[in-house]
């Protein structure tokens, strides 16, 4: 292997490795402060899930790293499923956006990109709004809740769980009168 290409090699790891770095510095954010044991369980979970995900389709990674990092940290999955779902509408906002300005400032603009980058941004939007509806109104809740209770009850409360994290004494305030077991 000659030297230049390993020197590239090695330069490309570095700045993979501050990539995975900064990602898991980033996701920690939406952490409450002094949540976590330890951000390196999200490096890891954050490299597995990058491995997982060069192996095998549809993204499983991400599963697999929730899966990861809720065990290590002992969290419920439907809460560090959440936090990936905002980290994925976050970056979904912030691609689409570079896309439309690199569209605006292109020689060349492509329909393709204006469409793709329009498309990203009310589907980012989309899910933020939806986010919105959840926290703030009280019938969509209802809504999900009965719609919800066609799973078992195991699937029932991770569906409310990940949309609407709180301890489960405080559902009963947020979610209405609904029968729960505490």
């Amino acid at each position: 292997m000659p030297s230049n290409t390993l020197s590239l090699l090695v330069l490309a790891t570095i700045a993979l490795f501050f990539g995975h770095t900064a990602r898991a510095l980033r996701w920690s954010l939406l952490f409450p402060p002094h949540y976590l044991s330890s951000r390196f369980n999200l490096l890891l979970g954050l490299s597995l899930g990058y491995a997982v995900n060069a192996i095998f389709p549809w993204r499983f990674g991400e599963i697999i790293r929730t899966f990861f990092v809720s065990s290590r940290e002992t969290e419920s999955f439907s809460f560090i499923a959440a936090t990936v779902v905002a980290e994925r509408l976050t970056d979904l906002l912030v691609i689409s956006i570079i896309m439309l300005v690199a569209w605006q400032y292109s020689q060349q603009p492509s329909q393709p990109m204006l469409e793709l980058g329009l498309f990203m941004l009310v589907t980012a939007i989309t899910g933020f709004a939806f986010t919105l509806l959840v926290r703030h109104s009280k019938t969509i809740r209802q809504l999900i809740w009965r719609g919800s209770s066609i799973f078992n009850e195991d699937i029932h409360f991770s569906i409310i769980d990940f949309l609407h994290y709180q301890e489960p004494t405080t559902w009963r305030s947020e979610w209405g009168q609904l029968p729960l077991y505490i």
